[in-house]
């Protein structure tokens, strides 16, 4: 900013652990005031040998900022000499369909025969109809989008773990509020988040009409009180909870993140989830930002929002979850940022069954450098028509020095042929199925044109929806027993 004066930097500044990184050796930092804009700077390792990564903390200071106030804006982790790469997509196709020339091997067309309605299943999740598709073929084609490979990238079979199964992990409720007849053992706390130092600022209470639905709910609300500029404010619920063992633990819950009117363009609002103290969300650390606007006219909301989020594995033992809002900056006193929250659940998992086997040895694995998202390297994975079917396909990419992931990442996508999504609760392929197939018909020449990649009913993706597709789903027809599952995922 224009009115910026550098100040005294504390001694011995902490990347604040939010983003701490699991690190094989040692770190050195060095501190920088960026004063003009395009200003240049250098950062020299102290030490002979080869950086692994950069980490960029950025804070937002000005002349009326106290000295020991370090409010942040963005933090950027870059990888050096490519030894830090992240998977940034994950697809599955239609391999061998009228979408990609009825090719069974690789080729740039597979990319046409992606299903757009289909997202990976992640750990933490549960599973639902854009999970898994209905493709006679099974799961015959996934991608994998890796950026920050490293010169030609060569990924291979070796590189991956595949597994298949049907049954769901032995997954248990810990935790369950609505907050309809109280907090449900929630707490409210001023400054959670962001090492945050201003309570007068920051409030919560229980509404018994606020939340989902005029609903119980808690509410958790930051700025306001009086005109003045105030830099960095925090409040949130807290709950702990206790593990008998090491475990896998998801979390659910509705929000509503709202910014009032009046907010500038370098003043923002986000909603965030920590698990003892670590920032965890649907972007890496938050759940969402809202930007202020010079010209808003009425205030900003999200709405209300569900989100599941993977906790990883915990270790034996207590551990607090707080759910809050953050306001870098208030400057008057109708800036206020408010969060409402409700239907909180936290979920144990007993990890990947033990049933689960592995998954037949793909056919092709191949990789197209800069033909994945924002140019990233997309590997395609194919197995034979058939191979896997009715099951969850588990991808583990695994932390190689070909893939140069700092560690494994894990997704799943599923298979249940001859099934429509008419039901939130099960995958069952059932006579309601063959009706909504028959109901829904599609001809390449006639007035209802051809089926769309996306079009629930054309089981074997050839664009057409008739009796074919009608027999595919009544030669396919499964049971409670034998449906595919909607499992949490591990």
């Amino acid at each position: 900013e224009d009115n910026y004066v550098p100040r005294p930097r504390v001694p011995e500044l902490p990347i604040p652990p939010e983003f701490s990184i699991p690190i094989n050796g040692s770190y050195h930092y060095s501190t920088v005031d960026i004063t003009n804009p395009g200003q240049k700077f250098t950062f020299t390792s102290p030490v002979a040998g080869t950086l692994d990564y950069l980490l960029i903390y950025l804070q937002d200071r000005n002349v009326n900022t106290p000295s020991d106030v370090f409010t942040p804006m963005d933090v950027y982790r870059q990888a050096i000499q490519g030894k830090i790469a992240s998977c940034v997509g994950q697809h599955i196709f239609y391999n061998n369909s009228y979408f990609d020339g009825n090719n069974p091997g690789p080729n740039t067309n597979d990319d046409g025969a992606i299903a757009p309605d289909k997202t990976a299943l992640l750990p933490g999740q549960t599973a639902k109809f854009a999970n898994y598709t209905s493709y006679s073929k099974g799961i015959n084609g996934v991608m994998v989008d890796i950026a920050d490979l490293p010169g030609t990238p060569v990924v291979t079979t070796a590189d991956f773990t595949f597994k298949v199964g049907s049954n769901p992990p032995a997954a248990t409720t810990l935790l369950s509020a609505n907050f309809d007849s109280g907090t449900d053992g929630f707490t409210y706390v001023d400054d959670p988040f962001w090492a945050t130092s201003k309570p007068a600022y920051a409030d919560g209470n229980r509404t018994a009409s606020g939340g989902y639905s005029g609903s119980g709910g808690l509410r958790a609300f930051v700025g306001g009180v009086d005109n003045s500029e105030i830099n960095g404010m925090s409040g949130g619920w807290s709950r702990s909870f206790n593990l008998s063992s090491e475990s896998n633990v998801s979390l659910s819950l509705r929000y509503k993140l709202t910014q009032a009117l009046s907010y500038e363009s370098d003043e923002w609002s986000e909603a965030l989830v920590s698990i003892d103290g670590r920032l965890v969300g649907t972007d890496g650390y938050r759940l969402v930002k809202i930007v202020g606007a010079d010209d808003d006219t009425e205030p900003v909301t999200t709405g209300w929002q569900l989100v599941e989020i993977g906790l990883g594995t915990l270790a034996a033992g207590d551990h607090t979850l707080v759910i809050g809002c953050y306001n870098n900056k208030k400057t008057a006193v109708e800036e206020i940022t408010e969060i409402l929250i409700d239907d909180v659940q936290i979920k144990v998992s007993g990890g990947t069954p033990s049933d689960w086997t592995a998954a037949p040895t793909p056919t092709f694995v191949s990789t197209r450098s800069g033909a994945g998202v924002d140019g990233s390297d997309r590997v395609t994975i194919i197995w034979a028509d058939n191979a896997i079917q009715k099951q969850w396909l588990q991808v583990t990419v695994k932390a190689t020095t070909a893939t140069c992931l700092a560690e494994p990442y894990v997704f799943y996508f599923g298979n249940a042929i001859g099934e429509t999504g008419n039901s939130t609760t099960d995958a069952r392929v059932t006579p309601t199925d063959q009706v909504n197939t028959r109901n829904n018909p599609h001809t390449l020449g006639g007035p209802e044109g051809p089926a769309g990649i996306d079009d629930a009913y054309d089981f074997n993706r050839d664009r057409k929806v008739g009796p074919t597709d009608e027999i595919i789903s009544r030669n396919n027809g499964t049971s409670s027993s034998t449906a595919l599952k909607l499992i949490v995922a591990p």
